[in-house]
């Protein structure tokens, strides 16, 4: 059992070595310039059409090159600020052309665009991303300000550049807000997401744009005013990001107790161990290897796909809760499975998915305690962590301990519904980091609304899926409930 053990840890480390090893490959294999070069084709392509007098045809080719760039946009940026600017600035000058409907002016802007594009591919442009490694929060402000300012002046694409260094530099400045203020956290980085998508949309929202940058600024200024932190501040952080990742394991650790699978439980604590070790390795790697602007978008990768993953997890076993919450279906199980029962390859499952709940929190949370080291002594910074594992232990003993009083019916059925409430956020959130991260694009509806409860962002790309996630569990639960009253009406 040991070496199971060990191999559930060696499993999680290597879990994470491939995700960040992809990531960096990903990353390298294709340069920004290949990217450019490959949808600089639809330019020459918009550029033939609009000189045979195909102007419909030509402005259906540029938005494809549009639609490419969203894809290529965060390389370039990376690679060359000026170049990015540039850039923008001759799509902004394309998209004014399509709206005039006429031939010259398009073949015009489209050239332009070429010929910055050219620029970029050989190297032209001085190279470099011009934003600060490290931001204090009334940095972090005046990065704002000056966006809400280049919004004013119609400066579009300068706007857009210095709120890709708002999203970037976040990472620096969020321990310093999460530590203060959780609902404040939450807002700013939804907020975040919502300003980038109404400035990248074909018709910029800058009204609304402005009215969120407002409103981020008045949440953040009163921190920013905050001159020391205590005991309690630091406490707070591993108790408000653990409490998710101890509602997983601890259902996990109440149910393989409920089932007499001692062994099962090594499995989670394997899982909660290598989670740990992970998210601290990897926070101090990147506080003391890496600047917060070069992981800026990573951090959001990390969280957004193992939230994603744990996601997928927590269905399953909501699911599979849900099953056994009927007497005969846990009699049965139980029958057929005895200790051992819970087999390698479900306690392998149990021991993944307590990694990845641990790893997408902790990982947050040590971040956030190391941007705490220069506003408090390590005594009290050490003093307030011990104190948030310690009242985070007593509420994991209280949560078992109740959960094992519990009768087995209620228990499945309050454990699937906390694991699907979980499922449910992680799959909002996780999506969400991953508009922030740019792979998926961060289009806003602002006629949804905003819940932070349940991790549900103004965006269909993570609506759509929660929505789909209610309406299967009510479609599950009308089935089993159709089934059970027919299958007592055949006995009766």
């Amino acid at each position: 059992m040991k070496q199971r053990g060990f191999l559930s840890i060696v499993t999680a480390f290597l879990f994470v070595y491939i995700i960040l090893g992809l990531s960096n490959y990903a990353q390298a294999a294709v340069k920004p310039e290949d990217d450019v070069k490959k949808a600089e084709e639809l330019v020459d392509q918009a550029i033939k059409l609009a000189k045979q007098n195909k102007l419909d045809e030509a402005k259906k080719t540029y938005e494809d090159f549009n639609n490419r760039w969203l894809e290529i946009e965060d390389g370039v940026r990376k690679t060359s600020s000026e170049a990015y600017a540039d850039i923008e600035d001759k799509m902004g000058q394309v998209s004014f052309a399509v709206m005039q409907n006429k031939k010259e002016t398009l073949i015009s802007t489209l050239e332009s665009l070429k010929k910055a594009n050219e620029k970029f591919i050989n190297g032209n442009y001085k190279a470099g991303s011009h934003i600060k490694k490290n931001v204090s929060l009334k940095d972090y402000i005046s990065l704002l300000k000056e966006t809400k300012s280049l919004i004013k002046d119609n400066q579009y694409n300068e706007a857009k550049e210095r709120m890709n260094e708002v999203k970037s530099t976040w990472l620096s400045v969020e321990g310093n807000v999460v530590s203060q203020s959780k609902a404040v956290y939450d807002s700013t980085e939804r907020d975040m997401g919502t300003v980038s998508a109404l400035l990248h949309a074909q018709k910029p929202n800058t009204e609304h744009a402005v009215k969120i940058i407002d409103h981020m600024i008045d949440d953040l200024e009163p921190l920013a005013n905050q001159n020391g932190y205590g005991i309690i501040d630091a406490a707070l952080i591993p108790i408000r990001e653990g409490l998710e990742a101890l509602l997983v394991v601890g259902a996990l650790l109440s149910f393989t107790k409920k089932a007499k699978a001692p062994k099962a439980n090594k499995w989670i604590i394997g899982g909660v161990g290598a989670g740990i070790l992970s998210s601290i390795a990897l926070a101090l790697l990147v506080s003391f290897i890496f600047t917060s602007v070069s992981f800026g978008d990573n951090n959001f990768l990390i969280v957004g796909w193992t939230g994603i993953i744990a996601a997928l997890m927590l269905l399953y076993v909501s699911y599979w809760l849900h099953r056994q919450s009927h007497i005969s279906n846990w009699t049965s199980y139980i029958r057929e499975k005895s200790e051992a029962a819970l087999g390698t390859g479900k306690m392998f499952s149990f021991a993944l998915l307590s990694f990845l709940a641990v790893f997408r929190e902790g990982t947050e949370t040590v971040l956030f305690l190391i941007g705490l080291i220069q506003h408090m002594t390590p005594l009290r910074l050490l003093s307030g962590i011990a104190l948030g594992l310690g009242t985070l232990a007593v509420i994991a003993f209280i949560f078992i301990k109740v959960g094992l009083k519990i009768p087995l019916k209620p228990f499945f059925i309050v454990s699937s519904v906390i694991v699907f409430y979980l499922c449910l956020k992680f799959t909002g959130t996780g999506i969400h980091s991953l508009q922030l991260a740019g792979v998926i694009p961060a289009n806003v509806n602002l006629h949804l609304p905003s819940i932070n409860f349940i991790g549900f962002y103004p965006s269909w790309y993570s609506a759509i899926p929660q929505i789909i996630l209610v309406v299967a569990a009510i479609a599950v639960l009308l089935i089993t409930t159709i089934s059970k009253k027919q299958k007592a009406a055949l006995k009766g």
